[in-house]
């Protein structure tokens, strides 16, 4: 058997003394280097194109889901996934009543992120319930005043005419889920907003 060394030496001198074929060997193995980084780039493109739609898939699971992903209402998303009805309203195709960030941030988000604190849990779960109607709506459908029930079995109004569900105004944004639907709204309902500013006024007293 060649040692490795001797072997090395005939594979130097092989090329050296084959100038021609060594440029072609190159370009034979640019191009194989070019195929192969090429295939790469495009597994790569498609494994994130999967993970991108499982993603969506994943957000689009449910209306709570939904609410909780989409860029404009995540903020309500995530206070309704802290409340008692996160896990029934994620299993069955109800609809989501769901502010907007901007109407969050106008009404005061310090003092609606009250409602994250355990001692507050119970005004949490009262709140979100004005928001969950147990029924898929279909927004842009309805042409006349109709009652509809939330998850709670209290009674909202929606009347299409001014465009209020429950005496808030929805805006014209609604997002379909595989369960349910996300009404974007441009108002809260019935929410004691003096009463979590007063919450709000002695934490921040008490820090």
């Amino acid at each position: 058997m060649l040692r490795p060394v001797v072997l090395l030496v005939l594979i130097v001198l092989f090329f050296s003394c084959n100038p021609g074929q060594n440029r072609e060997t190159e370009k034979e193995i640019e191009q194989t280097s070019d195929t192969v980084s090429k295939n790469s780039e495009s597994r790569l493109s498609e494994q994130m194109k999967v993970a991108e739609g499982r993603k969506i898939e994943e957000n689009r699971s449910s209306a709570m889901r939904l609410a909780e992903t989409h860029e404009g209402t995540k903020v309500w998303g995530i206070l309704l996934r802290m409340s008692k009805w996160a896990r029934e309203a994620h299993e069955n195709g109800y609809t989501i009543l769901a502010p907007s960030d901007d109407v969050i941030r106008e009404a005061g988000l310090y003092a609606i992120a009250e409602l994250k604190y355990p001692e507050n849990k119970e005004l949490l779960d009262k709140i979100m319930a004005k928001h969950i109607i147990t029924t898929p709506v279909v927004i842009d459908k309805i042409i006349e005043k109709q009652e509809v029930k939330t998850i709670d079995g209290k009674t909202l109004l929606i009347d299409p005419g001014n465009r209020t569900i429950g005496g808030a105004k929805f805006s014209t944004l609604s997002l379909q889920s595989k369960k349910g639907w996300v009404i974007v709204m441009n108002g809260i309902i019935d929410l004691p907003l003096e009463q979590l500013r007063t919450m709000e006024a002695k934490r921040r007293a008490g820090q």
